[in-house]
């Protein structure tokens, strides 16, 4: 938006510099058609400014078109690494997801393996308890 403003204004300036060097141009018509060398001489002098001031409006425009131009692709090609760099980082979110699940899933099978080993450990205490009371008796 900021570069489409600049080029607008660049325009702007080389059409009012034209329409400056059109009056310029009408006023020495109608003044040569009146008056003398000098008042022409004068006339002829502010047409060549308005020409030159035209000349460099259309130059700065087409500087500030190329710059302008020039900056939108490097913002461009900046929006696009971010894009990509968000893509990885959701991809990278959902891989630890994932692997966070995963781990859980892990987890829990080896409490549910633990519980069972330690009923095993309690069964066979009291079997080894059992067994000593009647190898006593």
């Amino acid at each position: 938006a900021e570069a489409e403003d600049a080029l607008a204004d660049a325009e702007a300036a080389v059409k009012v510099e034209h329409e400056r060097l059109l009056d310029a141009k009408q006023l020495l018509a109608n003044v040569h058609a009146k008056t003398g060398s000098v008042t022409t001489a004068r006339l002829e002098e502010q047409l060549a400014d308005a020409e030159t001031a035209l000349s460099e409006a259309r130059l700065s425009a087409v500087y500030n078109t190329a710059r302008l131009s020039e900056e939108l692709k490097e913002s461009k090609r900046l929006m696009s690494e971010t894009e990509q760099d968000v893509t990885a980082a959701k991809a990278a979110v959902e891989v630890s997801a994932a692997e966070l699940s995963e781990g859980k899933r892990m987890l829990a099978a080896s409490e549910q393996r633990a519980a069972e080993a330690e009923d095993a450990l309690a069964d066979a205490e009291a079997a080894v308890k059992v067994e000593h009371e009647r190898l006593l008796d």
